[in-house]
This record gives structure tokens, C-alpha cells and sequence, in this order.
């Protein structure tokens, strides 16, 4: 809903009259389902007369790190991490994985 809603603000400021395309970017360490998440905008679209064919795209990001052991900076493709794929330590951030972001939105 929420991104609807960003689409929605949108298209009322452009004075547009219909949302065509939204594209977002899910980073894999958020927990969101990509699929859940197309299935969820698919059936909210019912509560935005304008979004009613609207197409979302999801750009997924893998999660990053930076290890403070070692201070190699990694990227890996599973949900979760609970040490350094290179080292093994768990002294280390996240630096990317987290996002939840809308970057394009098409109008018309």
C-alpha cells in the first residue's frame, strides 16, 4: 500500500491520470518477498482507480558487508549473515541489503 501511495502522491502532483510502471529496489536482508510483494501490489491496486494496470518491477540488491577483522568488504547472495564469508568473523556491518526503495514511477 505504501508504495502505491508514494505512486498515487506522484501522479497527482504530475496531474497525470493513470500510474503505468513502478520500480523498486528490495534488498535481500529487508525479508521481503519479491513474489509476495507482486502478489500484495497486484491485489492493493484495487484501491487506486489509477493503479489498476500498473506494472511493478523489483530490482533485488544482494547484502554487503564490511568485516572489521579482516577489512574485506564481501557480498553474498543469502538473506542472512552471521559472520564474514571471508574470515569467519562476526565483527562486521551491513553496508547494503537493507533497501526498500522507489525508484522510478512511470505516469501518464
Amino acid at each position: 500500500m505504501s508504495i502505491l501511495r508514494i505512486a498515487e502522491d506522484a501522479r497527482l502532483k504530475e496531474g497525470a491520470s493513470r500510474i503505468d510502471r513502478v520500480l523498486v529496489r528490495v534488498g535481500r536482508a529487508t525479508g521481503v518477498m519479491t513474489d509476495s510483494l507482486r502478489f500484495s501490489f497486484e491485489y492493493a491496486r484495487a484501491e487506486f482507480p489509477a493503479a489498476t494496470g500498473a506494472e511493478l518491477l523489483v530490482e533485488e540488491t544482494p547484502v554487503g558487508g564490511r568485516c572489521a577483522k579482516c577489512a574485506a568488504s564481501f557480498t553474498v547472495e543469502e538473506r542472512f549473515v552471521f559472520k564474514c564469508p571471508l574470515c569467519g568473523s562476526e565483527d562486521f556491518s551491513i553496508t547494503s541489503g537493507n533497501e526498500l526503495d522507489v525508484l522510478e514511477l512511470e505516469v501518464n
